[in-house]
């Protein structure tokens, strides 16, 4: 009895030290929502009018003029490497699959006022990650910027308050799980009876923003605040029963805890420029408070000892210009730098990470002249993550260097109504 109990603890704490391969961010704050937004470098804190802004910055959505429909699919190709203990590993990240969707209302008539709601549903491994969970991990090392994204759906309204003074708020719902499980052993090591439920909960953080577009939108200037929150697949409530003859001897409870995907604090500050209907450049900066991870109470949370992680808060710059050299034609060009907030050892999870350089080059064509009552048109985007090679001491002792760098096509199909 007591080397069962003992042995399945121990196989138990031994599975508690390795958090899921999750990423550490959601898909917007990764590649982004749709091609026009990942085209301009994700800068859509001060761009106004595209569906996305109901992440970046809400105010935005007050500019939509119509309604709207968007489709878009993102596809991520990692090729990330981790040199440790004299071997190099390849394939130790799962690979990235989103699909969005979202629509636009614009609820002028009804409100006397310019307001716009729009919704917008993310989800990664296409489309899986609606009910599946994965909790795996790699005992090598993870990449916490770049495992599976959570489930994503955010609600945000737009309105103009006065005159060139747009706001914005909304709510992003993002999906956990709390799990049972409960099994007999008996002394030979045959279970039986073993059982396990899964119940879904939501997660919810707030986003809010404001736009200022004056010198008639000549210059747009926009700030946003988005919540930091945490989702997981906790807490796994398990109940080991050891028993002999049918009656049982010992009872093992217990209750596991993962954090499998944290998002920080962020603020970010952005400015348009726009000197002619064919010319827009875009500046952000976003400030992330990493540092308020090392600050969570870790009582009870095993996943979160075994981690031990040490953040450092970062600033992100953007920069994306839009030129429209013909009628109906629009070419993007983005540039992001997005520091690494790790810095020292992660404990025994082993996470990594790098400062990253992404760029991306976009286009998109308006279908209008094809369908004047329904106007549509297609965005699309390829976008290069570059990984500097980086340095990490691991929990066993010997340092591991992190690189790689990703490809990411993007598309977006909108119909407006």
């Amino acid at each position: 009895m007591k080397k069962v109990s003992v042995l399945f603890l121990v196989a138990m704490m031994g599975y508690l030290s390795t958090p899921a391969v999750a990423s550490m961010m959601n898909a917007p704050d990764v590649y982004g929502l749709t091609a026009k937004g990942m085209g301009v470098g994700n800068a859509m804190t001060a761009y106004p009018g595209d569906i996305s802004n109901a992440y970046f910055n809400p105010a935005g959505l007050a500019l939509i003029t119509s309604g709207e429909i968007s489709l878009g699919y993102i596809y991520a190709d990692p090729y990330l490497q981790l040199k440790a203990n004299g071997k190099t590993y390849n394939d130790i990240v799962p690979l990235n699959r989103i699909g969005e969707i979202g629509y636009v209302l614009n609820l002028s008539r009804v409100m006397n006022r310019q307001v716009v709601l729009a919704q917008e549903l993310s989800v990664d491994n296409n489309l899986r990650t609606l009910a599946e969970f994965d909790d795996s991990a790699s005992p090598t090392g993870n990449f916490f910027r770049y495992g599976y994204t959570n489930l994503m759906l955010l609600t945000s309204i737009g309105a103009n308050i006065y005159r060139w003074i747009y706001v914005g708020y909304g709510i992003g719902a993002y999906l956990g799980a709390n799990t049972a499980m409960a099994t007999n052993t008996d002394l030979a090591g045959h279970t039986s009876n073993s059982s396990i439920s899964l119940l879904t909960d939501g997660k919810f953080s707030s986003v809010a923003g404001i736009l200022l577009t004056p010198m008639d939108g000549m210059l747009t200037v926009g700030l946003t605040y988005r919540e930091g929150h945490i989702f997981d697949l906790g807490p796994i409530s398990a109940n080991a029963n050891a028993t002999v003859g049918g009656s049982t001897l010992s009872s093992l409870p217990l209750n596991l805890y993962f954090k499998d995907g944290f998002v920080p604090t962020q603020w970010a500050l952005g400015v348009g420029f726009r000197p002619s209907d064919r010319l827009r450049v875009l500046f952000d900066l976003t400030y992330y408070q990493w540092s308020w991870l090392n600050k969570l109470e870790s009582s009870g949370d095993y996943a979160k000892t075994g981690i031990n992680l040490s953040m450092k808060d970062t600033y992100a710059p953007r920069l994306g210009v839009e030129v429209k050299p013909i009628d109906h034609l629009t070419a993007r060009i983005g540039y992001q730098y997005i520091p690494s907030p790790l810095h020292g050892s992660t404990g025994t999870s082993n996470w990594v990470d790098s400062p990253q350089q992404v760029w991306s080059l976009g286009a998109g064509y308006n279908l209008t002249p094809l369908s004047p009552e329904y106007p549509v048109s297609i965005d699309a985007v390829y976008q290069y993550h570059y990984l500097n090679k980086t340095s990490f001491p691991f929990s066993s002792g010997y340092s591991a260097q992190a690189s790689g760098d990703i490809n990411v096509l993007g598309i977006t199909l909108t119909m407006k109504f």
